[in-house]
């Protein structure tokens, strides 16, 4: 068992202090560590594609109501 000085809690084989969760990574908690960032890997990417698609292709093509 580690201590963290940043949040003052006691955890299995600390890996380090993340700043965006406000947690300590370590022990169990790295599979769901790696998973959201795989998956807000996922959602930027899909952001970027689907914004380059719009530029690239203009917005008026994209009307469907006429």
């Amino acid at each position: 068992m580690t201590h963290c000085d940043e949040c003052e809690v006691c955890i299995d084989t600390i890996d380090h202090h993340c700043g965006y969760f406000h947690k300590c990574i370590g022990g169990y908690q790295k599979f769901a560590f790696y998973a959201a960032l795989f998956f807000g890997f996922c959602f930027f990417m899909d952001l970027l594609i689907l914004a380059s698609m719009t530029l690239l292709w203009g917005y008026g093509e994209w009307d469907i109501g006429n």
